[in-house]
This record gives structure tokens, C-alpha cells and sequence, in this order.
């Protein structure tokens, strides 16, 4: 007997439904005996998070010293030593953000600080941010666990990991960062304070970052001072030359104290800063940058300023601390005694962050309309 197409169809849908109903039931079975893990990583971030970054003086030879290491296929991890405030920081937010111009050659990049209290959950939710981890289930995860998530991820990309601010040496596999080679094509770049924690890290390049010659020192310091004081009285040009000969070329020392001599337009201001730092005696040693950033803190023009200044520093070194908040702490704490009202000493906190800010004692984070230092 002959059937019709008719007949065929009705019979292919016929168990095309009863494959579908046995599967649907197959689901719900895997459902109602667990739940499944996360079968797909969210979107990650951008690959390479541009950082605010200042005129580079006399780092640019540098620059292009650690970058004709990056390429070097032969390097996997460069490692950045150099005196406190030398600008180390400054120079690897240079190398970070020039990345964002080669797009291509790297899967990812990711900035972490680590400062003297190292972390490894605190590095390794840095990381787990930038490549799909940062849901609090996540977070709440044991460090091993969050090692494995993170090597199991970045095995499979070509990366960059900037740590900045090393005092010590980094367990990458505690962390989860696969170790850099030619294979992978990856790199690990960091800052230190020492060659020793390079040698810690396996460095195949070790890069001193020097202290700059007294013509590029010579620039910076003109650049935070400006002509017009420098040109105020015709003695403050040589006075100048001698401060800046203190400074011994020390970037952060130039920047803090050429925005504090900005507005002196008086030789004996001058002559006072001087004396001021010859007292500080200013060693090529560890301690070179207490001496200067003193200097700025005594220069401060009262008391109140001081206190609000010294307030910080209970803070850790990455918080970024909404202005608001940090004006209400220092209400409460008693420090703004010149009103009674929150609304009046609100007034005085933002005159006192300004004028920080304007000394480089605190830093602006540069989002949400300075609203965060």
C-alpha cells in the first residue's frame, strides 16, 4: 500500500515532538537535582583602563628603554627599581596607557597597586575585575579558589600585568598570574624600591629609574613654579638654581616643592626655603622624600590645615576618599572648630582640600567632578 507525503510528515513531526518532550524532561531532571555553575565569563572590561598621567620631563628615553623590552620577545618580566618619588609610578602609567595605542598585541592589561601591605585577595580582585570576575559570590571566594579562576583565564590570553609599588617579592601562582615566556607571549611589568626585589621576581630586565640631570630637574621645577614668580625679583632666578640643586634631581621633591614656592615672590622666602632645606639634610638615602614632603607640610599656612593633613594618613594608600566624607570625619573629630553647622564648615573642608590638592599633599582620582581624592 502506498501512503501519501502527507502521511510522512505527520510521522517525522510526530517524533520530532516526542524528541523534543524527552529532552525538555532531561533538563528539568539535571535542574531539580543542582545547580549549574557558570557556564559563560561576563563581558570583561575594556582591555587597557587609561590613567591620569602628567607631562612626562625626563622620562622618555626610560620610556622607550622598557618598551624595546616589551617587545623583546625573549622578555617576559621587566622589573622597575628606583629611590622613592623618582617616578617610577609615573613612568609605568606611561607604559600603561601606551598600550591603549596597540590595542592589538595584547588581549588584556591590568593595573594593580600592591604598596607595602601586600595582598593577595586584595591583587587578585584587581585582576578578577578586568576579566569578568567581580560579582560578591566571587568575591567571597577562598584566595586558592580565586587562583584558579584567574590562571584558568588568563592561560588562554596574551596579558599584561602592571604591579606597582612592590616591597617585597609576589607568589604569582598564589595569585593566579601564569608566569610570562615566550611562549605565552605575555608580560609582568612592576616597581620596586630595590634591585633585590627584582632579583625575588626573576626579572629578566632590571631598569633603574634614575634621578634627572639637573637640565631636565631645571625644567620640571620651572613648570610647577611658572615665569611669573621665578621672574618677580631678580634674585629669585639664582635662588631658585640653589633649591633646585637641593632637591638632587628627585622628581617628587621638585613637584612638591615647586608647588609650594609657587606663590613666593620674595627673596627672603626664598632664602627661608633654602635654610629649610639644608636642615632637612638631604642624603641620596631611603629617608630622601620624609625631609621634602616635610618641607611642604610645614609650609602649610596654620594649624587646622596640619591636623586635616595628618587625618589622611589613617586612610590606606589606594582609598579614594569622597570629599564630603572626609569633610563630615573631620567636622566630627573636631578639627573644623570655626563653626558650629556642618553647612558653614563644609566651606572651610573644601578650602582645606583645595588647598592640599594645590600643594600635591593630596591627589585629585580626576572622576565625578574632582568629588573623590
Amino acid at each position: 500500500m502506498w501512503l501519501n507525503n502527507d502521511y510522512w510528515s505527520h510521522l517525522s513531526n510526530y517524533k520530532f515532538g516526542k524528541n523534543v518532550t524527552k529532552m525538555l524532561q532531561e533538563i528539568n531532571d539535571h535542574v531539580s537535582k543542582g545547580a549549574f555553575k557558570k557556564v559563560a565569563e561576563s563581558k570583561p572590561s575594556a582591555s587597557v583602563v587609561v590613567r591620569p598621567e602628567e607631562q612626562p620631563i625626563g622620562l622618555e628615553s626610560t620610556i622607550e628603554k622598557v618598551w624595546s623590552c616589551i617587545v623583546d620577545k625573549d622578555v617576559g618580566i621587566i622589573g622597575l627599581y628606583g629611590l622613592g618619588g623618582v617616578g617610577k609610578t609615573t613612568l609605568l602609567t606611561q607604559i600603561n596607557n601606551k598600550f591603549s595605542t596597540t590595542p592589538d598585541k595584547f588581549d588584556v592589561v591590568i593595573w594593580a597597586l600592591v604598596s607595602k601591605d601586600y595582598n593577595v585577595a586584595k591583587i587578585q580582585d584587581k585582576l578578577g575585575g578586568n576579566i569578568g570576575f567581580w560579582d560578591t559570590s566571587w568575591k567571597s571566594k577562598s584566595v586558592d579558589e580565586k587562583a584558579v579562576d584567574i590562571y584558568g583565564v588568563l592561560r588562554n590570553k596574551r596579558f599584561v600585568v602592571l604591579l606597582d609599588d612592590l616591597w617585597e617579592r609576589v607568589d604569582l601562582n598564589k595569585v593566579g598570574i601564569p608566569k610570562p615566556s615566550q611562549e605565552n607571549g605575555s608580560k609582568l611589568i612592576f616597581t620596586a624600591r630595590s634591585l633585590e626585589v627584582c632579583g625575588e621576581m626573576e626579572a629578566r630586565k632590571r631598569i633603574k629609574v634614575e634621578c634627572l640631570e639637573h637640565e631636565k630637574a631645571w625644567e620640571l621645577f620651572q613648570a610647577k613654579v611658572r615665569d611669573e614668580t621665578l621672574n618677580s625679583h631678580p634674585n629669585i632666578w639664582k635662588l631658585a638654581e640653589q633649591v633646585v640643586e637641593r632637591c638632587g634631581g628627585l622628581p617628587l621633591a621638585l613637584i612638591t616643592i615647586g608647588h609650594a614656592m609657587a606663590c613666593k615672590t620674595t627673596p627672603m622666602e626664598w632664602k627661608y626655603a633654602i635654610e629649610m632645606l639644608k636642615r632637612s639634610t638631604l642624603p641620596k638615602m631611603k629617608n630622601e622624600v620624609f625631609p621634602l614632603l616635610k618641607f611642604s607640610y610645614d609650609n602649610l599656612p596654620n594649624a587646622t590645615m596640619k591636623c586635616c593633613l595628618l587625618y589622611c594618613c589613617l586612610y590606606r594608600d589606594d582609598y579614594r576618599i569622597p570629599r564630603k566624607e572626609l569633610v563630615e570625619h573631620w567636622f566630627c573629630e573636631g578639627l573644623l572648630n570655626e563653626f558650629d553647622r556642618f553647612s558653614e564648615a563644609q566651606i572651610q573642608g573644601d578650602h582645606i582640600i583645595n588647598s592640599l590638592l594645590n600643594a600635591c599633599l593630596l591627589e585629585n582620582y580626576g572622576v565625578l567632578g574632582g568629588k573623590i581624592v
